[in-house]
C-alpha cells in the first residue's frame, strides 16, 4: 500500500484483500491468512498514527506561528487598520485601538474619517483618492483626534487590495504616532526663532551703543556751549529764549541717548535693595498725569516683602513705559491693573522662552483691556524703533528701552496679548536676600570753582576744547592732551604743577587707566576723574566700578562738570 493514500483509500484496500481472501479460500481462513491480515492491519495503522502525529505537530506549529504573527500584529507600535471603500473599519490591531484610545470592539463598522481633525478632511480625502488610483504605497501626515478628545500627530501609509480582476475590494492603513516629534521639531524652530530674534537685539543693541557714543561726544559740545552762551546773556535777553530751546532739544535727544544705551544694556546702573511696592505706591502718583480718565488705574500690592537689587529711576521708567503703552492701547478707555507678587521660576519658562534662570522673582505685572496684539507684533514689539502708532506719535523705543533694563537687572519679561483680549506685561526680577536701608544721604552744595592745574586727556578736539573752556571759566588752569601717550609726556613735563586728571576711558594708543597707573606710580597721590561716552561694559571692563573710581558720564553739563570735579578734589 502506498504512503500517499488516504485514510479511505486505505480502509477500501483492506476491505477489498479481505473479501478477496474470503472468496480464495471460500470462507476457509487458517490461522496464517489471518495473521497475515492482522499483521498488514497493524503496519497500516501505525502508519496512520504516525501521519497523525505529523499533522498534529503540522497543526501545533501553524498555530505558533499564528499565535506570535498575532502577537506582532496586535502589539507592534504601528497601528493597522483594514478599511473598506467607503472607509469603514473592517479590522484593527491592538495598537491602533490603543492609538486612538478606544477598545477595539467599538471601532469596528465605525468610519476612519471621523477620528480625523475636521480642518483636514480634504486632504485625507485627496490622500484616499490616490490609494484608489494607485496599486503602489501612498503616504501623508494627519492630525488624528482620539476619543477623549486630544490629538496625535500621525503619519499615514495607505495601499489598496485588489481581486483577482484588479478590482478593489479593501485597503489598509498603517499608522505611526509621531506626535514627539513634531512637538520637538516644533521647539525647535521655536528656539530658532528665539535665537534669531536674540540675536537681531544684540545687533541693534550694539549699533544702538556705538550710535549713542556719537552722540553723547555731540551732545556735550552742544549742551556745553549752549549753557555758556545762557550764562553770558541777561535776562531780558530776547536771544535767551532761543538758547533754552536749544538746551531743551538737546535734554530731549540726550535723554533719546540714554534710552538707547538701556535697550542694550549698557547704560551704567545704580542697584540697591529696594521694595518694589514702594516704587510702585511712589509712581501712582505721577500716573496721573499718563492715565486719562476714560481709564481706571488698580492696584493690588503682594502681603510680602519684595525686595529687588535695582536702580529705582530705571524701574520707574519700566513702570511708566508700560503703563504708558497700555494707555495707548486704549484709546476708548479701560481698565489698567499693576500688581506685584512673588513667584519662582521654573525650568519650564526656561524651555518654553529660551532664557530664565531656576528660582525666586518678584513678579511686576501690568495688564490692559486694550486693542492687543497678534502673534507678528509681539515677535518684534521689543525691537527699536518699531511701532504700531501713527507718525509722530511714537518712538518706538519705549519697550526696547524696557527690555533693555529688565534684562540689566538679571530679569525676564514676558508677554501674553490677544486681538481684541487686552495685553499683559510680566516683569520678573531677582527676589535679594539684602536688607533695605532706610537712611538717606543728605546731599551738600559743591563750590564750582578752583585753583588747581588739571591734566585734561581727552581725544575727540570738540569735548576737549569745551571742557577747557568751562573749567579756565572757574579759575582751573589747563593742560590738554589729545590720547594716552601724549597725556604721559605732558605729565612727566609738569609733573609738579599737575594736581588733578580728568581722563577720557577710552583713547587712542593707552587707555585712561593705564594713563592713570603709570601716573600714579611717579605721583601716587594723584586724584583723578574718568569719563566716557560708552556705556557700563566698558566702564566695568576697564575695571573703573570695580575699583571704586569717580568716573562721569557724557554729555554732562558744565555745572554738573565743575560740581564732579570739586567733589573729587575734597575728598
Amino acid at each position: 500500500m502506498k504512503e500517499d493514500k488516504s485514510k479511505q483509500d486505505w480502509l477500501d484496500d483492506l476491505r477489498r484483500r479481505a473479501e478477496e481472501l474470503l472468496r480464495e479460500k471460500k470462507g476457509d481462513i487458517t490461522g496464517v491468512d489471518a495473521l497475515a491480515l492482522v499483521h498488514e492491519l497493524q503496519v497500516h495503522k501505525t502508519e496512520l498514527e504516525m501521519q497523525n502525529e505529523e499533522l498534529k505537530r503540522a497543526l501545533r506549529e501553524l498555530e505558533e506561528s499564528r499565535n506570535k504573527y498575532l502577537e506582532l500584529y496586535d502589539f507592534s507600535p504601528i497601528g493597522y487598520f483594514i478599511v473598506d471603500k467607503q472607509g469603514t473599519i473592517l479590522g484593527v490591531n491592538l495598537s491602533g485601538a490603543k492609538l486612538l484610545g478606544i477598545e477595539r470592539v467599538s471601532l469596528i463598522k465605525r468610519r476612519f474619517q471621523l477620528f480625523v481633525s475636521e480642518d483636514l478632511w480634504t486632504g485625507f480625502n485627496a490622500f484616499c483618492n490616490r490609494v484608489f488610483g494607485s496599486d503602489v504605497k501612498q503616504t501623508c501626515e494627519l492630525r488624528l483626534v482620539r476619543n477623549d478628545a486630544s490629538q496625535l500627530y500621525a503619519h499615514v501609509e495607505g495601499m489598496a487590495m485588489r481581486d483577482s480582476e484588479g478590482n478593489m475590494k479593501e485597503w489598509q492603513i498603517a499608522v505611526v504616532d509621531i506626535t514627539e516629534r513634531k512637538q520637538m521639531e516644533d521647539e525647535s524652530s521655536k528656539l530658532r526663532e528665539q535665537l534669531d530674534h536674540a540675536r537681531r537685539l544684540e545687533s541693534v543693541g550694539k549699533l544702538a551703543g556705538g550710535i549713542a557714543h556719537n552722540f553723547n561726544n555731540i551732545l556735550m559740545v552742544v549742551i556745553g556751549y549752549a549753557s555758556l552762551l545762557l550764562d553770558e546773556m541777561q535776562e531780558a535777553d530776547p536771544l535767551r529764549d532761543y538758547v533754552q530751546k536749544i538746551m531743551k532739544s538737546s535734554e530731549m535727544v540726550a535723554s533719546l541717548t540714554q534710552g538707547l544705551l538701556e535697550f542694550s544694556r549698557k547704560q551704567v546702573a545704580n542697584p540697591k535693595p529696594v521694595y518694589l511696592n514702594k516704587i510702585v505706591k511712589d509712581v501712582e502718583d505721577l500716573l496721573g498725569k499718563v492715565i486719562r480718565e476714560n481709564i481706571k488705574l488698580r492696584t493690588a500690592f503682594c502681603d510680602k516683602d519684595c525686595v529687588v537689587m535695582a536702580d529705582v529711576g530705571q524701574v520707574q521708567q519700566v513702570l511708566m513705559n508700560l503703563v504708558s503703552n497700555g494707555c495707548d492701547a486704549m484709546p476708548n478707555g479701560g481698565s489698567l491693573c499693576i500688581t506685584t507678587d512673588v513667584a519662582a521660576l521654573e525650568s519650564e519658562f526656561a524651555k518654553t522662552h529660551g532664557c530664565g534662570e531656576v528660582g525666586r522673582y518678584v513678579l511686576l505685572s501690568v495688564s490692559d483691556t486694550g486693542v492687543g496684539m497678534d502673534k507678528k507684533v509681539k515677535e518684534r514689539i521689543f525691537e527699536p524703533f518699531f511701532t504700531t502708532k501713527e507718525v509722530g506719535k511714537g518712538t518706538g523705543l519705549g519697550l526696547a528701552i524696557v527690555y533693555g533694563i529688565v534684562r540689566q537687572h538679571n530679569g525676564y519679561i514676558d508677554v501674553k496679548s490677544e486681538v481684541g483680549k487686552g495685553t499683559t506685561f510680566r516683569v520678573y526680577l531677582p527676589l535679594a536676600t539684602s536688607e533695605v536701608s532706610g537712611t538717606k544721604v543728605e546731599t551738600e552744595a559743591l563750590p564750582k570753582g578752583g585753583t588747581v592745574t588739571i591734566l585734561i586727556a581727552e581725544d575727540e578736539e570738540s569735548v576737549r576744547n569745551l571742557m577747557k573752556i568751562v573749567l579756565e571759566r572757574n579759575g582751573y588752569e589747563v593742560i590738554e592732551a589729545v590720547d594716552g601717550e601724549d597725556a604721559l609726556d605732558k605729565f612727566r613735563k609738569n609733573k609738579d604743577k599737575i594736581q588733578f586728571l580728568l581722563l577720557d576711558v577710552i583713547m587712542l594708543g593707552k587707555s585712561g587707566k593705564e594713563v592713570y597707573e603709570e601716573i600714579k606710580k611717579m605721583k601716587p597721590d594723584m586724584k583723578v576723574l574718568f569719563m566716557t561716552g560708552y556705556s557700563d561694559d566698558i566702564v566695568r571692563k576697564r575695571d573703573i566700578l570695580n575699583k571704586g573710581f569717580d568716573y562721569i558720564l557724557k554729555p554732562v553739563s558744565a555745572t554738573e562738570l565743575l560740581e564732579r570735579v570739586r567733589g573729587v578734589l575734597d575728598k
